[in-house]
Formats: structure tokens, C-alpha cells, sequence
């Protein structure tokens, strides 16, 4: 398909010269004056290059092109000037409002030349705006690759009925805590939380109930770690597991125990309880400064133990692995 070029120009014999000059090479359109080219850009457009005589009556050359400039900005636009007009051209080609200016009267080969030359920088425009909407879809996919892979990740160490922290997670991040205390000789401790009669609860509540008391209670035990380091995970069923960093086994009592008061002053109602009527934990902590030889089985064993001591001791209760 031919290029498409439009010539305005007020004399009709220049305009039927272009047609007769350039009608085997592109497929030419021509209006009489500024506001008829504006219009036949409107209803046939968009044309590769505008050309425009620069002394036209009512709307001048200038005014006409920076008119295309905003209607149809990858249009390259030229202009034909008398000699007088030569200043007041380039001062138009370094505003960015005409790509290039001829003198009249122009010879025809200089002129579809220019022309050619019009062309190929309209490709280039459009090679530009191609090449940007690839970047910037090239932009998008990699922000919502990106976006994907976060989210899997967070799949992937996020339990997915309380939103925190999975049993994979847990088991990655002890590991490397237990190592990076071992460097710096700093006790570690591990909380293990049970709910109290927590089969009881779903026996009573029903599943959906037992899964919305996980999670208020997931988030209440949440809430009261939140230093940098601490990290709490769904270990299993009705048990959740809290690694603490840098506190000796007083300190991790406390916070134990200031834990399970939380759980206990959410006030969830469970009329089957042995020890409460609203849901309680179990609490068991252990704390140790590690060494190279220390192991994760090793600190869990001796939580659980703890743990087992607090459902031994009448449930509802912190007991820690040296009592």
C-alpha cells in the first residue's frame, strides 16, 4: 500500500502538479487551505507526511503544521517557503514544528527526495513507539513475574488458613537461627503454644468454627512478637511454635506468658474446656545458647517437653524445659 501524503497549498495548479509529480510513487491527497487540511486529517488521516505551503490565507503554514503537530504528532511535516519566508522557516524547524523546509519553487527530484526522506524518519517514529510499548510490556511481565514469584514464596512459607508462617518456614528459619547464635553466643529460645481441648472446641463449634478460632488465635500470638527476629508459625493442627532471639529462659517466660494472658483475654468462648470457658494455651518453652553441635530436634524435644509439663500441670499455663 502507498504511502499516504497530504499537500496543502492555496493554488490549485501547485497542488494538481504534486498530484501529477508523485501519484505513481505515493498515493497523494490535497486540500486547498489550513482548516480543509485539518479536516481531511480528521476523516482520512493518519498521513505519513504533511506538507504545507507556508503563505496561506486565513491560517498561515506555521500555525497549520503545529495544528498537525498536535492532531497527528508522528505525521512528519514539511514546509515550502518563498526565499523571503527562509527565517521565519527555521526558526519553525528548531521549534520541533517542521521536520524540514524546501524553497520554492522546489525542483521535483529534490522534492521526492524529501519526501523519501519524510518517510523513513516516520518509519523511525514508529519503530520508536514500537520499540517503547515493548518495553513497557517487556516492564509489565517482569513486574507481574515478579509480583508471581512473591506471591508463590509467600505460598510457600505462609500457612494458608492464618496467614502466618508454615511448618517449612519454621523449620528453615530455626535452623539458621540456631547457627547464627551459635556465632555470636547469644541464648536462643523456642515457644511451643497448644490450645487447650481443641478437638473438644471442633467437636462443638463444628470445622469452620475450629478454623476461625486458629485464626484469632494465629493473630492475637502475632501481635505480641513483633521485635525484629521473632518469628511464629503454625507448627501443626492446634500448635504453634515461636522462635525468640537474644533472650534468656526469664525473659522468654515472660513473654510466654504474657502470650497466653492475650489468647486467654480474647475471650473466644469454649463451653468444652476442662480449665476454662473461653480458650486457653499450653505453653512450653526452651532456651539454650548453641553451639556448632546443636541441633533443632535438640530444642524442639526439649519445648515439647516443657509443653507436656503445662498440660500435665493443669493446662493453661507457661512451664519451662529447666523446671
Amino acid at each position: 500500500m502507498s504511502e499516504k501524503i497530504l499537500f496543502v497549498d492555496d493554488e490549485p495548479n501547485v497542488l494538481n502538479a504534486y498530484k501529477r509529480q508523485f501519484r505513481k510513487q505515493f498515493l497523494i491527497i490535497t486540500a486547498s487551505s489550513g482548516r480543509e487540511g485539518l479536516e481531511v486529517i480528521e476523516k482520512e488521516g493518519p498521513f505519513s507526511v504533511v506538507v504545507a505551503d507556508m503563505q496561506m490565507p486565513k491560517m498561515d503554514g506555521i500555525t497549520f503544521l503545529k495544528k498537525v503537530q498536535q492532531k497527528a504528532p508522528n505525521s512528519v511535516r514539511l514546509m515550502l517557503t518563498g526565499n523571503a519566508d527562509q527565517q521565519t522557516a527555521i526558526e519553525a524547524v528548531n521549534e520541533g514544528n517542521v521536520f524540514r523546509f524546501l524553497t520554492k519553487p522546489c525542483p521535483s527530484e529534490l522534492l521526492g527526495k524529501t519526501l523519501e526522506s519524510a518517510l523513513e524518519q516516520n518509519k523511525l517514529i514508529h519503530a520508536r513507539e514500537a520499540l517503547a510499548e515493548n518495553e513497557k510490556k517487556l516492564r509489565e511481565a517482569n513486574e507481574k513475574l515478579a509480583q508471581a514469584n512473591q506471591d508463590l514464596e509467600q505460598l510457600a512459607r505462609n500457612d494458608g488458613l492464618t496467614g502466618i508462617y508454615n511448618r517449612r518456614h519454621f523449620d528453615e528459619t530455626l535452623q539458621a537461627e540456631l547457627h547464627r547464635h551459635a556465632r555470636i553466643e547469644q541464648p536462643l529460645s523456642l515457644i511451643l503454644a497448644d490450645i487447650d481441648f481443641f478437638k473438644l472446641y471442633n467437636d462443638q463449634y463444628g470445622h469452620q468454627g475450629g478454623d476461625d478460632c486458629l485464626k484469632q488465635v494465629a493473630k492475637t500470638i502475632n501481635k505480641n512478637f513483633n521485635r525484629a527476629g521473632d518469628m511464629v508459625a503454625r507448627y501443626g493442627g492446634e500448635e504453634f511454635a515461636i522462635i525468640v532471639p537474644n533472650l534468656n529462659a526469664e525473659l522468654a517466660y515472660n513473654v510466654a506468658d504474657r502470650m497466653r494472658q492475650a489468647v486467654e483475654s480474647k475471650a473466644l468462648p469454649h463451653s468444652q474446656s476442662k480449665v476454662s470457658d473461653v480458650v486457653t494455651l499450653s505453653v512450653g518453652v526452651s532456651t539454650i545458647i548453641p553451639n556448632k553441635t546443636s541441633s533443632p530436634e535438640e530444642l524442639i524435644k526439649q519445648a515439647d517437653k516443657a509443653l507436656y509439663l503445662a498440660k500435665s500441670k493443669g493446662r493453661n499455663n507457661v512451664k519451662c524445659d529447666t523446671e
